[in-house]
């Protein structure tokens, strides 16, 4: 191998260590199932102000309704478990408590986005804006958001992918979405599927 690909090598290596070196370590927690009074522990990652993802060998043993015990301390985080694949847990924060992680919120950046927000079957439909914007969520404003249910689809003008979301708290006429990328990912997999099986 010659000096230049050793070089090029090399520096990608440093890279994705800096990445990796970006992203703060998985927090170890204690996660309680308050239907099914089950108790696990797990690692928590992708903290953001809408939920995080928690990683065990034991997920499967979670319900929807879940409490999260960070460190020492004596309160729980109210929660709600929203996917499971694998060992991995999507959750979505409830927004009554104040804690540690709020702390931990991306920047917001004001944007003025045209979108039209419908349920998962497109039946029901709204027009409106995305007015500002984190990598793990948005506020959106519309009017008839109130006829929504609380997961939504969301698709920006101009934009190829649609994004799936899950309505966190309505204020009039506007509502803050946690992103589910997950989902997003899937949805993207089957419309281009249902594409391929079309033509």
């Amino acid at each position: 191998m010659g000096s230049g690909a050793f070089s090029i090598n090399r520096n990608a290596a440093a890279s994705t260590a800096a990445k990796a070196a970006e992203q703060p370590a998985p927090e170890k927690v204690l996660v309680f199932d308050v239907d099914r009074l089950t108790c696990i522990e797990a690692e928590m990652s992708n903290v953001s102000q809408w939920g995080c993802r928690l990683t065990s060998a034991n997920i499967t043993l979670l319900g929807k309704s879940i409490g999260i015990r960070i460190g020492n301390d004596p309160h729980l985080r109210a929660a709600t478990v929203t996917s499971i694949t694998g060992q991995n847990a999507a959750i979505v924060f409830s927004l009554q408590q104040d804690t540690g992680i709020s702390r931990r919120e991306e920047p917001r950046r004001p944007v003025s986005l045209p979108i039209v927000i419908s349920d998962r079957e497109g039946k029901l439909r709204v027009t409106g804006r995305i007015i500002d914007a984190s990598k793990s969520g948005c506020r959106v404003s519309a009017e008839g958001l109130n006829r929504l249910p609380d997961e939504v689809i969301i698709r920006v003008l101009g934009m190829p992918r649609a994004l799936v979301g899950q309505i966190m708290r309505r204020e009039g006429d506007e509502a803050g979405v946690r992103l589910n990328w997950e989902a997003v990912r899937d949805l993207a997999a089957r419309t281009q599927k249902m594409a391929r099986a079309a033509t």
